[in-house]
């Protein structure tokens, strides 16, 4: 009865407000934390996923001048992530992260929540007084970088199934795509196993891996615009494409190493760097080849985006 009138009164709030501005308008959900909370009025434990959904009904049910329910995300395990973002889309409504830090989990709201929005509550401290990003800060700003740098794309195939998120976990060492249109795709995170495999004179260094650094941290979004077309952006990894067999051909079983030790299975008709202007056309400042395509297709956030096209 309680979260059902609060959501009753931000309702008449928004019906009010809608009458002098017509505008969208949210509601800036706080998520309880994981611990007891000690309030004036006593205890309360954080409601459990089941509780979350019930108070998410109602707010959908009660609150339907409200255009979106958008939560405060700070949770940093891919499951609970993954939980709120399936909880806060339920009924249809819109994923946007009206407060969150902007860690990796963003690109897998975008390419499996279709999150519309990200806003990273203090973005302000992230530069110092030149305007220089803090190095602690690197990895938000290179996350958002690679978002910002393909967002025609998301506008035009967000929803699609066309979208695919590269997120490290805990553990792993590669990522299958398995869900690609004619194709199957392996990301290998980091630079490559062995621990340095050819990229180009600009990424001679290979970065530091370790399992505490964010900075090295695989993430990033592939982006099949085509049967044969793909766009990539993101950090420290790459991908390896082959096309899917029909079921009446003969196949082995592939992993990554074969995938690795035979790129002719992979047939390249270009590989560019690139950006999209302001008409939304993609603009080819670099062309690879030789060894920076033959070990697979590696992004990192300071080569803008990569357009990958394959052929039969």
């Amino acid at each position: 009865m309680y979260t059902w009138n609060i959501a009753r009164y931000i309702d008449a709030v928004a019906e009010a407000g809608k009458k002098v501005y017509n505008i969208p308008m949210f509601i800036n959900l706080w998520l309880h934390p994981k611990w007891w909370t000690v309030h004036e009025m006593g205890q309360f434990f954080a409601p459990d996923p089941v509780e979350r959904e019930m108070h998410m009904d109602i707010y959908c049910w009660a609150a339907t001048h409200v255009d979106i329910i958008a939560p405060d995300n700070y949770v940093n395990d891919a499951r609970g992530y993954e939980q709120m973002c399936a909880i806060h889309t339920r009924h249809g409504n819109p994923l946007f992260m009206v407060e969150t830090d902007g860690n990796e989990h963003m690109f897998r709201a975008i390419a499996d929540y279709n999150c519309i929005g990200t806003h990273f509550c203090g973005i302000e401290r992230v530069v110092d007084s030149d305007g220089v990003v803090l190095p602690q800060d690197r990895p938000l700003a290179d996350n958002i970088r690679c978002v910002a740098s393909v967002i025609p794309l998301l506008l035009k195939y967000q929803g699609t199934g066309k979208i695919h998120c590269v997120v490290e976990e805990t553990g792993a060492d590669s990522q299958w795509l398995g869900d690609l249109d004619g194709y199957l795709g392996v990301v290998e995170f980091g630079q490559g196993s062995p621990a340095y495999i050819p990229t180009d004179y600009r990424h001679k260094k290979s970065i530091e891996r370790h399992p505490f650094n964010p900075t090295s941290l695989s993430r990033g979004l592939v982006i099949q615009a085509g049967k044969h077309e793909f766009y990539l952006t993101g950090v420290n990894w790459r991908i390896y494409l082959r096309p899917k067999l029909a079921p009446d051909k003969k196949r082995t079983a592939v992993n990554l190493k074969e995938m690795q030790l035979d790129p002719k299975q992979a047939h390249y008709l270009t590989v560019d760097e690139g950006y999209f202007n302001e008409n939304s056309e993609f603009v080819t400042v670099l062309r690879r080849n030789g060894s920076t395509v033959n070990h697979g297709i590696w992004v990192e956030p300071d080569v803008g985006v990569v357009r990958v096209i394959m052929c039969d």
